[in-house]
């Protein structure tokens, strides 16, 4: 089977678990044999087999063994991303999100990738402190999802800002993996 076939097969099993045509992309809203519950499993139980087929796949091709993936999750995976209930840091969150990818197939995701998506959607910003230090501060645009910011003072009694990734701004970042993702192989990809 060619890869590029099986990965479409593997994005329509998603479109028809989730109640939707892969031809048509209208929503299946009439009971039918695909929303049965049993159906739907199945189909879960299809697309994850698939997944793995393609992932081993990947493993053993001798072009990717010496190149791995770009970081990406798919939406089944999404679902299961623990939220924390308390603001985090980004590393954090990183750190989360790389728990689940295949490290030996695929980069991990890095919180700076994501803090420079991030800049680019306008959520942040850049400025360099008087000692030529930059960092990164919140825009206005960012409490729209719910982006924090801690005042600190280090142990020479200088004051700076941590950015904080509450609930609502995880499952922002959630949500816009795919974009990041795309993001990050346009800008990354020579690291």
């Amino acid at each position: 089977m060619k890869l590029y076939v099986a990965k479409k097969i593997i994005d329509d099993l998603e479109l028809l678990i989730k109640g939707i045509d892969p031809s048509t992309h209208n929503e299946i809203t009439v009971d039918t044999i695909l929303n049965s519950k049993y159906n739907n499993m199945l189909l879960k139980e299809v697309h994850k087999m698939l997944s793995q087929y393609l992932t081993q796949y990947d493993v053993n091709c001798g072009f990717n063994k010496r190149r791995k993936h770009f970081f990406y999750i798919d939406d089944f995976q999404k679902k299961e991303i623990p939220i924390s209930e308390y603001a985090i840091p980004i590393s954090t969150f990183a750190y989360t999100l790389n728990k689940f990818i295949d490290e030996k197939t695929m980069k991990k995701v890095k919180g700076s990738e994501i803090t420079r998506w991030l800049m680019n959607e306008g959520y942040l910003k850049e400025i360099e402190h008087d000692d030529g230090k930059v960092f990164k501060v919140l825009t206005d645009k960012a409490g729209e999802i719910g982006m924090l910011k801690e005042t600190k003072t280090n142990s020479y009694g200088r004051t700076y800002d941590v950015n904080l990734y509450s609930a609502q701004t995880q499952k922002f970042i959630i949500n816009n993996l795919d974009a990041i993702s795309q993001f990050i192989k346009i800008h990354f990809r020579n690291v």
